[in-house]
């Protein structure tokens, strides 16, 4: 009899972490699938480079992004997560420049001022924790500016006119397409409120870009290589 109990007693305590796991994995864990609109703050950093330009150095750029996400999570048995999302954003991630040369003059500022993509996303479910690659289209609003202008002459003597140079100013804007791939992870609170962090890398390739410079009309055609990076952190609200 006590050999029964005993053996009764040691199954009990042996299925206990069983129950338990079962548990872990049972239909009440979370669930991803469902639509999704968050918001995100962020910070983004690259260089854009003028290749037309032999003599032209690479512009770092940097700054704050900021923006809103819709999309949709399919969490399949196995917890892979398919997802489809798509984001808009301001941005100014840019560069300033003033020509270093006391008598020069010249000035220039290259900026992302907005950036929207259309991203798949595959993840794997633990439970609450949902770690995700996503790629896919990236379309992004560039700003190219360049003059020449006496304010920036630090000389006693001098100006944009000085070696026969024209004070002027010249800008143009751009829609750019490329793509962005990345990855980043996920936090359930609840059933409605989640918490990720993400970074993407964009590339929008080289763009033709005419900036009218009276002082070197050979270089009024420029091609700007243009790639960065973002860290994002936002938050998602489930229907």
């Amino acid at each position: 009899m006590k050999s029964i109990i005993v053996l009764a007693a040691a199954a009990a305590l042996v299925s206990t972490p069983v129950i338990a796991a079962d548990n872990f994995q049972s239909p009440d864990s979370f669930n991803w699938s469902g639509t999704y609109v968050g918001a995100f703050v962020g910070y983004g950093w690259g260089q854009m480079h003028d290749v037309a330009n032999p003599a032209a150095d690479k512009k770092d750029i940097e700054g704050v992004v900021g923006g809103a996400q819709l999309g949709y999570n399919w969490q399949l048995p196995n917890n892979i997560v398919l997802g489809v999302e798509g984001d808009a954003s301001f941005a100014d991630v840019k560069n300033s420049w003033i020509d270093p040369n006391q008598y020069s003059g010249y000035y220039t500022e290259d900026k992302v001022t907005g950036l929207a993509t259309l991203r798949g996303r595959v993840g794997y479910a633990v439970d609450r924790f949902l770690p995700y690659v996503t790629g896919g289209l990236a379309v992004a609003r560039t700003k190219h500016v360049l003059g020449c202008s006496p304010d920036y002459v630090t000389a006693t003597r001098g100006s944009c006119r000085n070696y026969n140079r024209q004070p002027f100013e010249t800008s143009s804007s751009k829609t750019r397409a490329g793509y962005s791939v990345g990855a980043g992870v996920e936090y359930a609170f609840n059933d409605q409120l989640s918490l990720k962090a993400e970074y993407l890398y964009t590339d929008l390739g080289k763009d033709k870009v005419v900036l009218k410079d009276p002082n070197f009309t050979n270089l009024n055609e420029r091609n700007f290589r243009t790639d960065f990076h973002t860290v994002r952190l936002g938050v998602n609200y489930k229907f």
